[in-house]
């Protein structure tokens, strides 16, 4: 959430670092659906801050996850978020 906030605040460098230790914590958990929330978050915040392939690769890797669990709404969410950052 900090992440968001920071990112929202045009606090770029803040945000990713915010996100970064957040997936590095979930990344070293069992919970798939959480560490694809990471991802998704720090997708999010690398688009915010114009680092578009970067993002594409985050968001990308959160919807393996997200399918890899069988989330059907986060993976359409996820993927109607890269398409709007690949402006599709």
């Amino acid at each position: 959430a900090r992440a968001r906030v920071r990112s929202d605040r045009a606090d770029h460098e803040g945000a990713l670092e915010d996100a970064d230790a957040a997936v590095s914590i979930l990344d070293a958990t069992d919970y798939i659906a959480w560490q694809a929330e990471g991802d998704e978050v720090r997708g999010m915040v690398l688009a915010a801050s114009g680092r578009t392939t970067d993002a594409t690769a985050d968001l990308e890797r959160s919807i393996e996850l997200f399918e890899r669990k069988g989330v059907v709404p986060a993976v359409e969410r996820v993927r109607g978020r890269r398409a709007s950052l690949l402006g599709g």
